[in-house]
């Protein structure tokens, strides 16, 4: 008996093999365009584009003809270098977006384990770091206002201890500066009010 997750999971599995198979087809054409169509065009496609206006017959001599065709050729080779350009860009600006998420979930990771520390300077500096990752990536404010409203729930009792206390100090010092320094960042993120207030 299959589950409605079950079946989601295989429409899933199903999509990403046909993005596959198109993604390989799409690469293959372009290749055998690239490869095959690109000198023929440039072999023949200016007696098929301009055929009105090249007299086959004085294209080896001192002609206009000839000027025509080197033109059209140095213009579409011209087109085709800008195409590769383009594809060039994009194929960039998508390992840009990774190696930055990459990045951001790195430093992420490292602020969750800075805030699981048992030094008290240690998760002040998680805290800031996830407070720096907010401002450097927008995206990621939701998880960051999650993640500081659980450790403060978790970490902080309902009623602190004074500061002088073996451990009060320590949670007060983190839940105090989370409360001050991310206070306005909180509503900015989509909470009513800080989680500690």
């Amino acid at each position: 008996m299959t589950t409605a997750l079950d079946q989601r999971r295989a429409r899933a599995r199903r999509i990403r093999r046909l993005h596959r198979i198109g993604s390989w087809l799409l690469a293959v054409g372009g290749a055998l365009a690239l490869v095959i169509g690109l000198p023929w065009l440039v072999w023949r496609g200016p007696y098929l584009l301009d055929k009105g206006y090249i007299d086959t017959a004085t294209v080896g001599e001192a002609g206009g003809s000839a000027a025509l065709v080197t033109g059209l050729r140095t213009a579409l080779v011209a087109c085709a270098a800008a195409i590769g350009a383009g594809v060039a860009l994009v194929y960039t600006i998508r390992n840009y977006r990774l190696t930055r998420r990459g990045q951001v979930t790195e430093r992420f990771t490292k602020a969750l384990e800075r805030l699981g520390s048992d030094q008290r300077y240690v998760r002040i500096g998680g805290a800031l770091a996830l407070e720096q990752i907010v401002q450097d990536a927008p995206e990621q404010a939701t998880h960051a206002a999650q993640v500081l409203g659980h450790f403060v729930r978790d970490r902080a009792p309902a009623r602190l201890g004074p500061p002088s206390a073996p451990d009060g100090g320590s949670v007060h010092q983190i839940r105090q500066h989370m409360c001050t320094s991310l206070g306005g960042a909180w509503t900015a993120w989509g909470f009513e009010r800080a989680p500690c207030l």
